[in-house]
């Protein structure tokens, strides 16, 4: 297969900190703002009204720029639903219940928690005519069971990029211990263009290549996802990482549903949610 990559990653670098200072330049007086650097956009893009952060802080539809097709257009890396629209992408967070093992859903769990008392950074943003790039953070209030958290959450999207990269911190703010603490980041249901079924491979990202696991128990933490010459990278640099792969669904987010060590290696001509 040619492959070509659509971007370089989607999560080209997350950092997942837990009950540390958040340390981040400027002062929270910015404000939301519409990410499209003419490669990748998040939401409906440059001219719109639509912001590319929502209210759990995470970033709206994914689109990337195809050159390739006649005429060339914009792709959609998420599904967009007849009944409750475009899919953003999704995020949960568990915290409590057993943790022995590595990968369980015990306790209390969020899904997309709403974020209160938001406030933006965007001193470190550029709006160049229709172009629009570099770093946003967002910072807000959110509720897991009886823990309270600041969460924040820093994009980076560089002016000729074909990746962007996400860093994500929880800090705890409340009086409640918050143990066996957990975060999955991803889609609850895939596309690539016009493929609602494009093929999934859990590997790793080595020497600058891509490389299959060879079992399902093996760490994973990339996710290639590709439908014929059209591609992305989506991967974690956290220790811990991993990565999951299971049916879609229209209101959860069945990824972290699933133990890592239960999904198969290659996901072949299936609608799926990955994270």
């Amino acid at each position: 297969m040619s492959y070509k990559t659509i971007y370089k990653s989607l999560l080209s670098s997350w950092m997942f900190l837990l009950f540390l200072p958040v340390s981040v330049n400027g002062q929270f007086t910015g404000s939301n703002q519409i990410m499209d650097n003419g490669l990748l956009r998040f939401g409906t893009g440059a001219g719109t009204s639509q912001n590319s952060i929502n209210g759990s802080g995470n970033l709206e539809q994914p689109f990337y720029y195809d050159e390739d097709t006649t005429p060339a257009k914009w792709k959609q890396l998420t599904y967009t639903s007849i009944n409750t629209g475009a899919y953003p992408l999704d995020s949960e967070i568990a915290i409590g219940g057993d943790g022995t093992n590595e990968w369980n859903y015990y306790g209390s769990t969020e899904f997309n928690p709403t974020m209160l008392n938001r406030v933006f950074d965007s001193s470190n943003f550029t709006v160049n005519g229709a172009e629009s790039y570099g770093t946003i953070i967002v910072k807000g209030d959110i509720t897991v069971g009886s823990a309270q958290f600041e969460l924040t959450k820093s994009y980076t999207l560089g002016q000729n990029s074909n990746y962007i990269q996400i860093q994500t911190t929880l800090k705890n703010t409340g009086t409640a211990n918050a143990t066996n603490v957990r975060y999955w980041e991803g889609t609850r249901d895939d596309r690539i263009g016009g493929d609602d079924f494009p093929d999934k491979e859990r590997g790793n990202l080595i020497n600058d290549s891509f490389e299959l696991i060879t079992s399902t128990d093996q760490r994973s933490k990339a996710i290639r996802v590709s439908s014929g010459d059209d591609g992305i990278l989506f991967f974690t640099t956290a220790p811990r990482g991993n990565t999951s792969v299971t049916g879609y669904s229209s209101s959860t987010f069945p990824a972290a549903q699933i133990d890592p060590d239960n999904v198969a290696i290659t996901t072949s001509n299936s609608d799926s949610s990955y994270g």
